[in-house]
């Protein structure tokens, strides 16, 4: 469905030209996927003459138009599963942050009042992230400042006592409360003691780490987040945020071994060859081949270490390595990822595993597209020494084998 062209815009106006957008695209309450690209490219049209025109500058009376778009789009039931609303979504922020930088300090207060009255809602589920992106960047005079320390607090201990207990909410809440009270130019010592009462929550733990880190209070910076790793060891992702912190704190305070013990550490954990390759810069040259043999004992991932094998060119190593896992269940993904790294040195051996691997898959096959998967496959064996004449002579005993396949020697005939 193409974009409508809209008519010259009044403030007074907009509340209808928002709603007649909705009501464009909307078919029975639900915006449908097919219709989600055009509903965002008129939205986004519309923000943009609201900025290109000011409507939202120097305008109080601007407050109803954007708590009517509040409310609709909070509760916006849409099929945006291709992102348009994260490219919605900023923009909407933008039109508050636009509007509250140039509105009277009462009507800042208002809006403040009425964001704490409805942010939690479930209502504007849809809209939570960027009215809090809204209420913690805006709402900086020293009477609102002090205002939303008092908002934290209330909806903090709500949270605690509720039967549905969220710590994530409560760690940025509490990060967000000691922002304000930094704002405020409180004395460190009183965000520091605030901050160790959520110690356990992550965003709370990382804004004292940072606190700490400015103090050059290196060792309770380290320990704050180890304690944090120590108490949800579970937590997916924690370990890699909490060792990158690290990192670059011992990196930018010159701590050389925990430093380099940590991008061993990282090495290992993440299987990542940007950290591999960063620690092996690290590490003196004279010193490598040690430090090599300790990590390669560490490494527990099977790919990652053949990753590194291949890498490092220890050809015998990663032919040893990829006996191992062809004896345990042959997979094309190891032929294709390690071929190059192991030939020529092992290509009659890799093109006979390789042989080995394509026979069996054909057998195993059962329809055209596993056909099909099967030859695509033996094309890549084409590629390498002696692989032409094995493909061939797979293809003459397939059709002598499975002479009830049209499908397959239709796929074959594209060898």
């Amino acid at each position: 469905m193409p974009g409508i062209t809209m008519q010259p815009l009044k403030l007074e106006d907009l509340n209808a030209q928002f709603d007649s957008i909705v009501r464009r695209y909307r078919d029975g309450g639900l915006i449908a996927y097919r219709d989600a690209r055009y509903f965002m490219n008129d939205m986004l049209n519309l923000f943009e003459r609201i900025e290109r025109l000011r409507l939202f500058v120097n305008n109080d009376g601007a407050k109803k138009v954007l708590v009517h778009f509040t409310k609709k789009l909070g509760n916006l039931n849409i099929d945006d599963s291709n992102g348009e609303m994260s490219i919605l979504l900023p923009e909407f922020k933008n039109l508050w942050m636009v509007f509250l930088n140039t509105a009277s300090a009462d009507v800042v207060t208002e809006c403040r009042k009425w964001i704490e009255n409805n942010i939690l809602k479930t209502e504007m589920w849809l809209v939570e992230d960027e009215l809090w992106g809204v209420y913690n960047e805006a709402f900086n005079s020293v009477a609102d400042l002090k205002a939303k320390l008092k908002y934290f607090d209330k909806i903090i201990e709500s949270e605690k006592q509720s039967d549905s207990f969220r710590s994530y909410r409560i760690g940025g809440w509490a990060r967000s409360r000691a922002t304000v009270m930094c704002k405020l130019k409180m004395d460190n010592s009183e965000v520091k003691k605030y901050l160790a009462d959520y110690v356990t929550f992550t965003d709370s733990a990382f804004l004292l780490f940072d606190i700490l880190v400015e103090e050059s209070n290196f060792e309770e910076a380290e320990n704050c987040l180890k304690h944090l790793l120590d108490t949800h060891k579970n937590w997916s992702g924690l370990a890699e945020k909490v060792h990158a912190k690290l990192k670059e704190m011992y990196r930018a305070t010159g701590q050389t071994e925990k430093f380099g013990d940590m991008l061993k550490t990282m090495v290992v954990a993440q299987s990542r060859m940007d950290f591999y390759k960063e620690y092996k810069d690290f590490v003196p040259k004279q010193q490598w081949k040690v430090a090599l043999v300790e990590l390669l004992n560490s490494i527990t991932k099977r790919e990652f270490l053949m990753d590194v094998l291949a890498y490092e060119n220890m050809t015998d190593e990663l032919y040893a390595s990829f006996c191992r896992v062809f004896s345990i269940g042959p997979s094309f993904f190891y032929f294709k990822r390690y071929g190059k790294a192991l030939c020529p040195k092992y290509n009659a051996e890799f093109v006979k595993m390789f042989v080995e691997y394509l026979d069996g898959a054909m057998e195993r096959a059962s329809n055209r597209k596993e056909y099909r998967n099967v030859v695509r496959e033996a094309g890549v064996l084409l590629k390498y020494e002696g692989g032409l004449p094995e493909v061939n002579r797979l293809k003459i005993s397939w059709l002598s084998r499975f002479k009830n396949r049209p499908a397959m020697r239709d796929e074959l005939e594209k060898i």
